[in-house]
């Protein structure tokens, strides 16, 4: 009961978290854009990852990930530990749209205590009108995640 209790009570979390920060006027255009559409559900996840939000990043990744969230967010204590404030700046290198509703994108996050960058994978769907993210990958070697580009 109480596994249950405790699992409701991360998903109404990840819900308000979300609801919050897509609300927010503050996560528009966070990343240089390049010429890249702005998609409301990945300019959240974009946001809180730059400033180092990491549970809300793993919270704001959608229903998708909701089994996963424990697992994720301890998988972020070492990006915790090494930028604690996140990143000084992110660029997004690649928008790829295909018919009816899925997009990739590719976003480089740099900073000062940074020797490169950490690129971050995110592709999505519209399901039901809304972009829902399907899959993303966090990396310190590009190649890695444009060799994941379909």
């Amino acid at each position: 009961m109480l596994a249950q209790a405790s699992g409701f009570i991360a998903r109404v979390a990840a819900f308000l978290a979300y609801v919050l920060f897509s609300a927010s006027a503050v996560v528009a255009g966070v990343c240089e854009e390049n010429g890249a559409v702005e998609i409301a559900g990945l300019e959240v996840v974009k946001a809180a990852f730059l400033g180092g939000k990491y549970g809300i990043f793993t919270q704001s990744l959608g229903p998708f990930f909701e089994d996963q969230l424990e697992e994720l967010d301890h998988s972020m204590g070492e990006l915790n530990r090494v930028f604690p404030n996140g990143f000084d700046s992110c660029t997004i290198i690649l928008q790829r749209f295909e018919e009816p509703g899925f997009v990739q994108e590719v976003t480089v996050y740099g900073g000062e205590r940074l020797d490169g960058y950490i690129t971050l994978y995110l592709a999505a769907a519209e399901v039901e009108g809304q972009w829902a993210i399907l899959k993303f990958n966090l990396d310190t070697d590009t190649s890695i995640i444009l060799d994941q580009l379909r």
